[in-house]
């Protein structure tokens, strides 16, 4: 995926889930799902202790959603 269409947001992101997915098998779609899936699971089970880290979680499964949407549409 080129990095130009990735928002800096998603760059970092990225970087991020490199550093804690470290399986060198796994995909780079299998990070981001398994990102998101983790993301949900807290906002489900109220896994924060404020309001500043629900919406912490909400825009990084937002950043999340758009990153899936553009490895999908890369392949």
């Amino acid at each position: 995926m080129p990095a130009e269409i990735l928002t800096q947001e998603e760059q970092q992101t990225l970087i991020k889930l490199e550093n804690y997915f470290k399986h060198a098998d796994m995909s780079l779609y299998d990070r981001v799902f398994n990102a998101l899936v983790i993301a949900e699971h807290e906002l489900m089970e109220h896994c924060f202790t404020n309001e500043h880290e629900r919406i912490k979680i909400e825009r990084f499964k937002h950043v999340l959603n758009n990153l899936l949407l553009k490895i999908s549409s890369g392949e």
